[in-house]
């Protein structure tokens, strides 16, 4: 079968993506990491293998260039989807300003994987992993495909999603440090282990709302995969506090009340008011770490537990809860387990914060953000900020200066943004927009702020 049409749209195919992969390259992406460029390395290595794949069509016998001819499309196939997962990766989308920061949170943990960030217009914050074994079985691949899937230590690929320029607020950036929690938890894989005493009344409580003498297997699985997952969202929040201090409780109340004030349970995410209960709690769990506190005296506003999340509801009654997890397709003793698993988590959320702050201390204590830090901040930024200075170094003489840190910036924004926003200087346009113009202005501020601050790290080490 010689099949010369549809070999020439696969070289074709081919040439246009190797192309687009060259561009991609020329086009530039934000901060230093290696991430994108190793992203494209992949892509051009599985085009590689198509061209040799051809190569092997072009000599092979008739019966068998069907199923090359077919692998080849495949493997098109497959770069195609791997560009498509890139978009949003680019200059254009994501500020370098913000991602270098970031970055640096990723090398000063030592974490080996490929990561790149890409933006997209919508609020979302999340990672997705690229695991090793989806390319593993790809045949017969070329050298540098070799090379790539050989390096295992760099799998699975990640890839950070923040929402793009248009919708993007710097403070909610904050998120980011809970997305990178779920890296150092993947690496990790902490495990803690529940009281036998809290464990036994756990499970009494849970029969006897039943009203059994034991549940099935397989809702003991839904328990141990739901406990998992619960738990590693905390560890992911436990992180984000220890990197960022208040700046990253506020910026995860704000987040989660934005996508939903309700009630919810999910086998995925413990529920948005014991997240925030367990976070405020974390807030002065780490030695002399007293955030609350530092906030008051500097701002003379009290940082409470529902300081920017008042809508968000508590639980409604047991059985009411019940009776709306059935309605959502868990079965009975499921909702009896998600209904009563609240109260059990939390008694080891201790132990979970340790866990994240003894890995930080001990790979990157430069990243811990203690309340000194914060005393520090707010005393140095704050009333500046008021009046559209935005905080960009520390110092007391203009020979002395350090960069301020991307935390330093969003700890000062926050705390601006919360009580003192009605001062913040601004040219006023619209009277009916006022406080909008001043949260843009905020904004703007901060995002020069980090600019700022970065040209001159990045001037420092010339």
């Amino acid at each position: 079968m010689d099949l010369p049409a549809e070999r020439n749209a696969a070289e074709f195919m081919i040439s246009r993506l190797k192309s687009h992969v060259a561009k991609l390259r020329l086009r530039g992406h934000p901060g230093d990491l290696s991430g994108p460029s190793e992203w494209l390395d992949l892509c051009e290595a599985i085009s590689n293998t198509s061209l040799e794949y051809l190569r092997r069509f072009d000599a092979a016998p008739d019966g068998d260039r069907p199923q090359i001819l077919k692998d080849t499309n495949d493997l098109n196939n497959l770069v195609y989807s791997l560009l498509v997962e890139m978009e949003g990766s680019g200059t254009e989308d994501l500020p370098y300003p913000v991602v270098g920061p970031m970055q640096r949170w990723i090398e000063l943990l030592e974490i080996p994987n490929v990561t790149f960030f890409r933006a997209l217009p919508a609020p979302i914050y999340e990672i997705r992993r690229f695991q090793l074994s989806d390319f593993q079985g790809i045949r017969n691949g070329s050298l540098d495909l070799k090379r790539v899937l050989s390096a295992e230590s760099k799998w699975p690929y990640l890839r950070i999603t923040v929402p793009s320029r248009a919708l993007g607020i710097l403070p909610h950036f904050a998120i980011v440090a809970h997305e990178v929690g779920h890296i150092i938890h993947q690496r990790l894989a902490p495990q803690f282990d529940f009281s036998d005493v809290e464990l036994l009344k756990f499970s009494e409580k849970v029969l006897f709302s039943l009203g059994k003498a034991s549940i099935r297997s397989e809702s003991k699985t839904f328990f141990d995969v739901t406990v998992k997952s619960w738990l590693a969202e905390l560890f992911a929040d436990a992180v984000g506090i220890c990197m960022l201090g208040p700046a990253f409780y506020f910026a995860l109340c704000a987040f989660i009340q934005g996508k939903t004030s309700d009630y919810i349970l999910t086998r995925t995410h413990p529920p948005a008011i014991l997240r925030r209960k367990i976070a405020f709690g974390n807030l002065t769990l780490a030695g002399k770490w007293d955030h609350p506190a530092v906030f008051a005296k500097r701002t003379e506003v009290e940082l409470n537990e529902g300081i920017n999340s008042r809508l968000l509801e508590q639980p409604p009654a047991a059985d009411a809860l019940i009776e709306s997890l059935v309605a959502k397709d868990y079965d009975d003793e499921e909702a009896h387990i998600l209904c009563l698993l609240p109260d059990l988590v939390e008694s080891v959320h201790e132990e979970v914060f340790r866990a994240a702050y003894d890995h930080i201390a001990k790979v990157a204590p430069s990243l811990l953000y203690t309340s000194q830090q914060l005393d520090r901040d707010l005393e140095e930024h704050l009333e500046a900020l008021v009046v559209a200075i935005p905080p960009i170094e520390f110092g007391a003489s203009l020979e002395a200066t350090t960069p301020a840190e991307l935390s330093s910036i969003l700890n000062v924004g926050w705390a601006v943004l919360l009580t003192r926003l009605d001062r913040l200087a601004v040219r006023q346009e619209e009277n009916q927009l006022l406080i909008a113009e001043k949260s843009e202005k905020l904004h703007s501020l901060l995002v020069k702020a980090v600019e700022l601050s970065e040209a001159k790290r990045i001037w420092g080490r010339a």
